[in-house]
């Protein structure tokens, strides 16, 4: 509670008027209140002084007016904080927010340079694998002494790298050189023909592409053709062939294998090395020409009993079997 002097009624606080001195003038006791941030009131002293006033009460005045003044600026500094404070997590949630976002939008951008990147790898790879793989082809086709001579007739269809699993080896239990061997094969109108023959000095003829059917190894033993996984022999026009039945009824190697006769007569002595080189080129002219290797067989082991391969091979064809070469 204070007090404040006035000449006249006009103050326009809530203020009880009482009569003071004999100067005239009159005292008011404030009762004019006002509620802070929490609830609280205050009484205040905001009446003006008037020449008249004592200067104690001058003083009283204006230290009354100070600590409004503090208080005022106690209450600003307050809601200035509070605003600070709030617009500080606000902006700190938006800058996190934004942040995460940049983070993911950049991380799909890395995402989808990586996918693109990985198929131009895999595609670049793709093309390498067809350059280098042909390459190969060529290289092992170069060092062969080879000679095409396609006979139509000797085609009984085809025979995709799908259906590719067998290299079969024959004798030609005779001594007439590859081409004879081929000419013979079409006068006798059998229609019977391996793809390649191989001669004692090392020169070659091709007389069948290595993709298409030819007939070179006959009927099997009965039951082969699940037990090589042959079954299939729809694709075979079996074109100048007599069943056998019995214990041969098989007929599927034919639709599955690359055969090559080595010109040989069995009991004759060993095969010269340049036959037995130029026969290890060949498979690896074969195995480039499919991307894979084929098993090696001989003649006989899809037909019981049969006189080819000779015995004087037997240690080449283990040979082949391990490391495709004809040496160990």
């Amino acid at each position: 509670m204070a007090w404040c002097f006035q000449r006249d009624s006009s103050c326009s606080l809530n203020c009880e008027m009482r009569p003071h001195d004999a100067s005239g003038h009159y005292y008011r006791e404030v009762t004019n209140r006002r509620n802070d941030l929490f609830g609280r009131h205050h009484d205040d002293l905001t009446c003006h002084d008037y020449g008249a006033v004592s200067n104690s009460f001058t003083l009283s005045f204006q230290r009354q007016t100070a600590v409004m003044s503090l208080r005022t600026l106690s209450r600003n500094l307050r809601i200035f904080f509070l605003s600070a404070l709030v617009s500080s997590f606000f902006l700190i949630g938006c800058s996190g927010t934004q942040h995460d976002s940049s983070a993911n939008d950049f991380d799909d951008v890395q995402l989808s340079d990586k996918t693109v990147s990985e198929e131009d790898v895999q595609a670049q790879n793709q093309q390498i694998d067809v350059e280098n793989r042909e390459a190969l082809i060529e290289e092992a086709k170069a060092k062969l002494q080879l000679t095409e001579d396609y006979r139509d007739d000797f085609i009984h269809g085809e025979k995709g790298a799908d259906f590719q699993k067998y290299i079969v080896l024959h004798d030609t239990e005779g001594s007439n050189d590859a081409s004879s061997v081929v000419n013979g094969w079409e006068a006798s109108g059998n229609l019977v023909a391996a793809h390649f023959i191989v001669n004692t000095d090392g020169s070659i003829v091709q007389c069948v592409p290595m993709d298409k059917i030819a007939h070179h190894a006959g009927f099997g033993d009965t039951g082969h053709n699940i037990d090589f996984g042959v079954e299939d022999e729809s694709r075979d026009d079996k074109a100048g062939t007599v069943p056998i039945g019995g214990n041969f009824a098989d007929y599927g190697m034919n639709s599955y294998s690359i055969g090559i006769e080595m010109v040989h007569v069995g009991g004759s002595g060993d095969y010269p090395s340049a036959q037995l080189e130029a026969l290890d080129n060949l498979i690896t002219y074969i195995d480039a020409f499919y991307g894979f290797q084929s098993e090696i067989i001989d003649h006989k082991t899809w037909r019981t009993g049969n006189s080819d391969t000779s015995a004087e091979f037997s240690t080449h064809l283990q040979n082949y079997k391990a490391t495709r070469k004809h040496f160990a």
